[in-house]
């Protein structure tokens, strides 16, 4: 974009969309696209300031993907809905076998937004949100050191896989390769495990309210501005691509979840859903989901906020200190006019 030359279409991460947005050759499908069938987190994704600056591409939602052998050898209940963080804790450490190299649980290290979306089911569970509705300040600084302790526990019970990597690809070697007792994932690693004939099961993210809830992190087609005649086929291109026929063919074989409530209901879906262990709940959870808010800051937060995430994962840093450079560094961020 800075060279100013794009393409028509580009498939563009919905953490970025907002801060594309800013761009006048980013286009406004708001009166080319009709999202009412679309789950709540597909719509939100694809909304900045009240106007829908892209298609859906992709939806998916975060839950715990548990290995059913290693659950059996430590003697433990299979998990169900409803669990709770203290309850996750308690059974990683107990999941976790030193001798044979087996964790209970892993998180990426990075600092990358893999690190943190998976902290914001936490904090909206804990009553807080990645910023205040003024947009001013950040609206985690009363909750997020409760979230950041439970990473915490986790890493001084020296049950969590920590991830050096990007990309989290480590992290789910270890978990195919039978080493990790559940790790929190999307419906793309599905896939996977049944290819490597793991003996798994799903469970919704474990709550500290008992409420239950999760994210979802929806990516997008956005169409940029390359003259109108462009811009209208662009725009019916990827409004066919999302129409139902089309978006039941990339969820079965790219592992996306349906992204409307129509796709859901076709017969080929349902067929997909029945016979792939674990993913209704993988829909199903799409009824609570919530997506990152579409604002310009976010990814300066995220970056702030996987700093802290890190710092603690490692050790280096308590908590309730890791926190408070992270909300100290966001608001700083909000402070100035975007």
């Amino acid at each position: 974009m800075a060279a100013g030359s794009f393409p028509d279409v580009a498939y563009i991460f919905g953490s970025d969309l907002a801060s594309m947005t800013r761009s006048p050759q980013v286009a406004d499908l708001s009166s080319s696209m009709d999202l009412k069938d679309y789950w709540p987190a597909a719509r939100d994704a694809v909304t900045v300031n009240g106007k829908v600056r892209a298609a859906p591409a992709l939806l998916d939602s975060l839950c715990v993907v548990y290995n059913k052998k290693l659950f059996a050898a430590a003697g433990l209940p299979e998990p169900k809905a409803g669990w709770t963080w203290d309850e996750y804790v308690t059974t990683a450490q107990k999941l976790t076998n030193p001798a044979k190299g087996v964790f209970g649980t892993g998180w990426p290290g990075v600092g990358d937004e893999d690190t943190v979306w998976r902290l914001w089911p936490m904090i909206w569970d804990l009553g807080g949100d990645v910023v205040s509705e003024d947009g001013k300040t950040v609206a985690f600084d009363k909750v997020g050191e409760q979230a950041l302790e439970t990473l915490d526990r986790l890493r001084t019970d020296k049950s969590l896989y920590v991830d050096p990597k990007p990309g989290g690809e480590q992290l789910y070697q270890v978990f195919l390769g039978g080493r990790m007792g559940m790790v929190a994932t999307g419906p793309w690693q599905l896939p996977d495990v049944i290819d490597k004939g793991l003996d798994y099961g799903v469970v919704p993210l474990p709550s500290y309210s008992g409420k239950g809830g999760t994210i979802s992190g929806p990516d997008t087609w956005t169409v940029f501005e390359n003259g109108k005649a462009r811009v209208k086929a662009a725009t019916e291109f990827v409004s066919w691509l999302s129409q139902p026929q089309q978006d039941v063919r990339w969820d079965i074989e790219g592992g996306s979840l349906p992204l409307s409530t129509t796709t859901a209901a076709l017969p080929e879906w349902k067929k997909h859903a029945t016979g792939t262990a674990g993913l209704q709940v993988f829909v199903d959870a799409l009824e609570t989901a919530r997506v990152r808010p579409t604002i310009t800051a976010y990814p300066k937060i995220s970056q702030q906020l996987g700093e802290a995430i890190v710092a603690v994962l490692l050790g280096k840093k308590s908590p309730g200190d890791a926190l408070r450079q992270c909300v100290e560094q966001s608001n700083a961020i909000l402070a100035v006019p975007s």
